[in-house]
């Protein structure tokens, strides 16, 4: 009887390539969650962005910008600026810092304190990079190191939220000297404007 010589590999090389698979699938992991985190940024700076041009819109033709709690009313509803109001892409989830919600708040001007003269919409970045370059008060001269901020005096308007607790959020702004406290507080942006993240 004739005895086969079956060759095949060693121990030590099966152990050397799935190493070298562990290796490469962590590395494709890696890079594959960074292109989806940039991804949604990229979401994120165009619905800011796009809610920015609205809320331009609606002081161009009424000569200042929409109290806080009438966003949805004054974009949507009455002027129809957008179709609706944008949502973050992880809306109501977190990171260590803050809540992936889009905020809104507006205020009088802080010098001569015109009502509606000013407003700042804020957003969380997802990726490193975009948060350490984009949300620094250095980079959007806001005041939230935690959050993108754009708008008009940014550094005077606040938006802000907790980590801790989903869709409250802060803001202590004065929409016009004899208004109620109500017109200055900031506002979690949703597609429905909601304060809870729900729209039923």
């Amino acid at each position: 009887m004739k005895k086969l010589n079956a060759k095949g590999f060693t121990l030590i090389e099966l152990l050397v390539v799935i190493t070298i698979i562990g290796i490469l699938a962590t590395g494709a992991t890696a890079v594959y969650t960074s292109a989806q985190q940039k991804a949604r940024d990229s979401i994120r700076q165009n619905d800011v962005l796009t809610l920015k041009s609205a809320v331009e819109q609606v002081f161009g033709d009424n000569a200042q910008y929409p109290k806080t709690p009438e966003l949805y009313k004054e974009i949507v509803t009455d002027g129809k600026y957008m179709a609706q109001l944008p949502d973050d892409p992880k809306s109501g989830q977190a990171d260590s810092t803050t809540q992936f919600i889009y905020i809104y708040g507006a205020s009088q001007d802080e010098t001569t304190t015109v009502a509606g003269q000013e407003y700042e919409i804020s957003a969380n970045f997802e990726n490193a990079g975009n948060s350490e370059t984009k949300e620094k008060k250095a980079s959007d001269t806001g005041d939230d190191d935690e959050r993108w901020e754009v708008g008009i005096n940014v550094g005077h308007v606040i938006t802000t939220t907790a980590a801790t607790t989903p869709w409250a959020v802060n803001g202590t702004n004065n929409y016009g000297g004899t208004n109620s406290a109500g017109d200055g507080i900031a506002l979690s942006v949703d597609s429905c404007a909601s304060s809870t993240g729900n729209c039923s």
